[in-house]
This record gives C-alpha cells, sequence and structure tokens, in this order.
C-alpha cells in the first residue's frame, strides 16, 4: 500500500493537524465513530435505534473488518456495501451543514465529523477498484475539507485525485459532478464562509481547462 494510501488524508485536532493510517484513525476516533453514526446517521443516538445497530455499524466500519453487514445500508451507485458505510456516515454529518454558513464552529465540527468517517476508507485503492465509490469518497472530502482553512493545501490533493478518476465513473453530472462543476460549487461555499485559503486552492485547479 501507497504511503499516500495508508495515511489518505489529514486530520486536525486541535490546532495541530497530524496524519493517521486508516486503523490508527478507527482505534483513536472509535467512541467519536460511534457517536457520529448514532446521531448524525441514525439522527437520534442510540436510544433512537434498535438495540445493537449501532455496535453493528461501528464495527462494519473498521477497517478490515469482515462482521456480516448491517441490513439497512442503502450503498452508493451499485457498488460494495461495505466500503460505502464510511461515505454514508459522512453524509449524515454533511446534512447538518449543506446550507450552513453563518455558525463557523457548527460547520468546523461537523466537518471534521466527515473527516473522520471518511478517514477510515484507502481511497487511492478504493479508487483503482471501484472507481464510482472512491470518486464518492473524495467528493465528501472536498466538501468537508473546502469548509476548513486549514486544509486547503489537502484540498488541492483531493481535487487532482478525483479529477483523475472522475472519468472512468459512467455517472451523469447531476448524479455526480464534474471537475469543473465541482469547482463552481465549492467556489461557492468557499465565498460564503470567506475561506480565502480555499478559494486560493479552487482558483489555480482547472485553469487551464
Amino acid at each position: 500500500m501507497s504511503a499516500s494510501s495508508e495515511a489518505n488524508l489529514r486530520y486536525a485536532q486541535g490546532p495541530h493537524e497530524v496524519e493517521l493510517g486508516r486503523q490508527e484513525s478507527y482505534r483513536i476516533h472509535r467512541d467519536l465513530i460511534r457517536e457520529i453514526i448514532a446521531n448524525d446517521h441514525f439522527g437520534g443516538g442510540e436510544e433512537q435505534v434498535p438495540a445493537g445497530t449501532v455496535d453493528q455499524w461501528v464495527a462494519a466500519i473498521e477497517p478490515g473488518s469482515q462482521v456480516p453487514l448491517p441490513l439497512n445500508i442503502k450503498g452508493f451507485y451499485g457498488g460494495s456495501l461495505r466500503a460505502s458505510i464510511p461515505i454514508e456516515v459522512a453524509r449524515g454529518s454533511y446534512k447538518h451543514i449543506i446550507y450552513e454558513t453563518g455558525n463557523k464552529a457548527k460547520v468546523d465540527k461537523y466537518a471534521r465529523r466527515m473527516l473522520i468517517a471518511l478517514s477510515v476508507l484507502d481511497v487511492d485503492d478504493l479508487a483503482q477498484r471501484e472507481p464510482v465509490l472512491g470518486a464518492a469518497a473524495l467528493w465528501h472530502v472536498a466538501l468537508a475539507q473546502v469548509r476548513l482553512p486549514e486544509f486547503s493545501e489537502a484540498l488541492g490533493s483531493t481535487l487532482r485525485r478525483y479529477e483523475a478518476v472522475r472519468p472512468k465513473v459512467n455517472l451523469t453530472d447531476s448524479k455526480m459532478p464534474q471537475a469543473a462543476r465541482l469547482k463552481t460549487r465549492l467556489m461557492s461555499v468557499a465565498q460564503e464562509l470567506d475561506n480565502e485559503a480555499a478559494l486560493a486552492t479552487l482558483n489555480s485547479w482547472l485553469r487551464d481547462s
């Protein structure tokens, strides 16, 4: 596995950024991942879902896990259900901030939760094996990173990887944005959040396209 695959995302802890492997990220963030699944994905905490359901999701999201899959995974575009789990969980966090621009603390909180959920994926390997899921994962990583000024450099890497894999995906622009439309969408988010660092990164991406 390449170094970029093993530590495929950068995660901020307080004011500092650290790089974690997928298994290490799961180990460190396991309790938070449980909270994200219970509250962001299921929307009401463990007491609001059938007993054991959150445990099943926490076990299934662990890198390399071969435990039986939970029954209620939606999946993405016919791809691997197991690889879809982190993306589906990240979308639960994304729903809290999709239209949020005024409450920066809320944006920061849920964008980081998205990245933590996605940190258990080997995105580069996934993009090779299942381009549609790899692109979906990178898309959601970008949706989180554009909301966090200190991730502007990492955002540039994410966008270049998305640009490379998106042509391999046989989906319409309306279902999964082509690179140019993703740039437009992310620039709108960065402008609304006054994220100058992200805007600089986005302005330099696809400049010659």
